[in-house]
């Protein structure tokens, strides 16, 4: 990894090599679907590209979801998806 990148998903190759490994439906199935059975909001605090946001809120269309990130790069790369999903936004 480029030693002047501050936050690992910067490089382009290990960000990549994290994204392929990630199973987004069957970890929000087990971790995240039986505590948001009621949300009506989730916020998502170093919420990345938006991986699991997208996600999420494709799976509770009739729930808002805003994913915070501090790194420009990801702010950037969540923001591709907000298009397709109208419920999502990333400040």
């Amino acid at each position: 990894m480029n030693q002047s990148l501050n936050y690992i998903m910067d490089d382009p190759r290990e960000g990549q090599r994290l994204l392929d490994k990630v199973d987004a439906p069957s970890w929000i199935s087990k971790y995240l679907e039986p505590h948001l059975q009621d949300a009506r909001r989730v916020l998502s605090v170093g919420c990345g590209p938006g991986v699991f946001l997208r996600e999420l809120a494709a799976i509770r269309p009739s729930a808002e979801f805003v994913g915070v990130i501090l790194a420009q790069s990801e702010f950037t790369r969540g923001r591709r998806g907000f298009a397709v999903c109208p419920t999502l936004a990333f400040k």
